[in-house]
């Protein structure tokens, strides 16, 4: 039985009633899953402790369904698998995979086109809401010899807005004539980790002559 609290992003809580050892001791208990909806038995672990009556299993799927079962073996041999459990969906996670950025160019004098690529799918571990940009304005042109910028914070220079799910994106009004760095990442309802792989960013020069 698994309770839909012991319910994780990557494991589960796995319980059970030990049943009849047949005078003989039980020595462990093997633990099966299967990936909903048609995906084979396989074992998880071969070697729970005869002492236990629940499990953690562990290596899981974001936002994935499995069942599971477990069976028991004493010295004579092994019991017949249990029921299987019901079908568990585990949590949403962060995405493991950030968008690719493909190319930024100028839109009009004051914004850009951001065209990227999403993550793959496997790689969303959830239901994909929308992307967020960000954007910050450097401080200097690498290619003109335009006045450098001072900014009193450049830490905290970010500007964060949420687009509907798409690719092809112009930003809010920008500074023409002035460098911008950009990036993006998915964005997803609020979940316990983050992404493992940045943002690729990628930068452009608005109102280009």
């Amino acid at each position: 039985m698994v309770p839909q609290e012991n319910v994780q992003t990557r494991s589960v809580l796995l319980s059970w009633e030990p049943g009849s050892d047949s005078l003989s001791p039980v020595r462990y208990y093997t633990v099966q899953l299967r990936e909903l909806p048609d995906s084979n038995w396989t074992v998880h672990s071969a070697s729970v402790n005869h002492e236990a009556d629940s499990y953690i299993v562990g290596r899981l799927k974001p936002f994935t369904s499995y069942q599971f079962r477990v069976k028991a073996t004493n010295d004579i041999g092994d019991s017949e698998y249990s029921e299987e459990s019901e079908a568990i969906t585990t949590l949403q996670d962060a995405p493991d995979e950030a968008p690719t950025i493909l190319s930024v160019t100028p839109h009009t004098t004051t914004s850009v086109l951001i065209r990227w690529r999403p993550p793959s799918e496997e790689k969303i571990n959830g239901i994909l809401l929308g992307f967020r940009i960000r954007y910050r304005e450097l401080l200097y042109d690498r290619l003109r010899s335009f006045p450098v910028r001072t900014a009193n914070s450049p830490s905290n220079n970010w500007a964060e807005l949420t687009c509907e799910y798409g690719h092809n994106l112009p930003t809010t009004p920008l500074q023409p004539h002035i460098n911008h760095h950009l990036s993006t990442r998915p964005n997803r309802t609020p979940s316990e980790s983050v992404p493992n792989i940045p943002p690729i960013s990628s930068s452009c020069n608005t109102g280009c002559a």
